[in-house]
């Protein structure tokens, strides 16, 4: 799929289904709104790396402060993708419970647009993409992603540097107060 040639279109009409709301941008969703295409953002990314002789490296920020870091290949950051590709907020069983927002931020010459969800039924809470004002192309993706496991409150937060780098920082927190936290960080093309 060609997404340079799709994205302007969808960035028309998310742009145009924003704005009808004097000025606040914020608006329910409905089965027919249009959200950004994030899972499509991402998995093209996976296959220019697998394409791409990228040097890869990943960073493991461990609880105790201590850092961990080693080359990696491409199926491995496809492992690491699939984090960010779980309980697509686009799906229909999940669209509905989101809101979105959007504006023009000139400091990062960047459209911003937000997806959020207060319900139980998403363990997406907030998905945040921004896109290069200039070529309409995505810049970032942000997740915060909060869940329930036996005994801990996991909470994620996810970010995709389109062609560059990822990063997931998790939080677990155990009903005895226990925290633990992780970052791990893949730059495949991130020269910063």
């Amino acid at each position: 799929m060609k997404l340079h040639f799709i994205l302007p279109a969808v960035l028309l009409i998310c742009l145009a289904a924003c704005k009808g709301n004097n000025g606040n941008n914020v608006r329910a969703n409905t089965d027919t709104a249009s959200f950004l295409p994030v899972n499509d953002f991402i998995i093209a990314d996976v296959k220019d790396i697998e394409h791409t002789p990228y040097f890869i490296y990943k960073i493991i920020q461990m609880p105790d402060g201590q850092k961990d870091s080693s080359a990696i290949d491409a199926a491995s950051v496809e492992k690491i993708a699939n984090r960010f590709l779980q309980n697509n907020f686009t799906d229909p069983d999940q669209k509905q419970y989101y809101t979105s927002s959007s504006f023009h931020d000139l400091s990062t010459k960047s459209y911003s647009f937000t997806y959020s969800s207060q319900s139980d039924k998403t363990p997406n809470k907030e998905i945040l993409v921004l896109l290069d004002d200039e070529t309409n192309s995505p810049k970032n993706i942000f997740i915060k992603r909060i869940t329930e496991e036996a005994d801990s409150t996991i909470t994620e937060q996810l970010n995709w540097r389109i062609h560059k780098s990822l990063q997931v920082s998790r939080s677990a927190v155990s009903k005895t107060g226990i925290e633990r936290n992780e970052t791990i960080f893949v730059n495949w093309n991130d020269h910063h």
